[in-house]
């Protein structure tokens, strides 16, 4: 595989309690590339692609949504608090459970990746907070089947990883996942850059966001992975 195309960056968002319309990560990324650019003076081309999952999640979670407002039977503000609710807690739960409904979204997000990559696209794989779990998942699955062979970047997938606001780093909702060898490198690593927020609550676990000791970048997340990665010869950077 020759990868001669235009770069890819496969966006994938996280918790939302809105419909697959209403989200616009694709667009909030572009800009936030074309900013990049833009200051050092450097004209690029590439596409943004979002890969949307919310419209899955909310048929999933519809008869638990109906289940409460019929037990409650409260105003309609009420009603749709709960929604809300339930919304956001079942993507977390799916997520963490492994839902058939989790599965149907790794494999959205599997199929974007392959097709962008076999059509000759650079792909660099960017998520945020629950897509960062959902992401992570694909590329062991792709890792684990040999796509990434060796020192050659063009049998890669994915050319790098970006997380943004992970939960990963939650043992205690996450499972911390296993991170396969990158086999046959000698000078390559994948890279997967990690940004985080002390007092963000989705890394933190804290509902009020109160920041946890950390030393420098390394947050939750790295302190989870960082040494599983660099045994598989991955270069993760909080």
């Amino acid at each position: 595989m020759v990868l001669d195309k235009v770069p890819h960056f496969i966006v994938i968002h996280g918790v939302q309690s809105s419909s697959d319309v209403d989200i616009k990560c694709d667009e909030q990324i572009k800009k936030l590339i074309n900013k990049h650019l833009s200051e050092i003076s450097l004209k690029k081309s590439f596409e943004v692609i979002a890969v949307k999952y919310e419209d899955l999640n909310d048929a999933a979670q519809k008869p638990f949504q109906l289940l409460m407002n019929a037990l409650v039977q409260q105003n309609p503000i009420t009603n749709i608090v709960l929604d809300k609710i339930v919304d956001i807690v079942g993507d977390v739960i799916s997520a963490a459970q492994d839902t058939s409904v989790a599965k149907k979204i790794r494999a959205k997000i599997r199929r974007q990746i392959i097709t962008s990559y076999e059509s000759g696209h650079p792909v660099h794989l960017v998520a945020h907070s629950l897509g960062t779990v959902y992401s992570l998942d694909v590329i062991c699955e792709l890792m684990k089947e040999e796509f990434f062979k060796g020192d050659d970047r063009n049998t890669w997938p994915i050319q790098g990883y970006v997380s943004m606001g992970s939960p990963l780093g939650l043992g205690g909702i996450f499972k911390p996942r296993d991170i396969p060898t990158l086999t046959g490198a000698e000078f390559d690593q994948f890279s997967w850059e990690n940004f985080h927020h002390p007092l963000d609550p989705v890394v933190s676990g804290s509902v009020f966001g109160a920041p946890q000791d950390y030393s420098g970048a390394v947050g939750p997340v790295e302190t989870t992975y960082q040494e599983k990665t660099e045994s598989a010869g991955w270069a993760l950077q909080g």
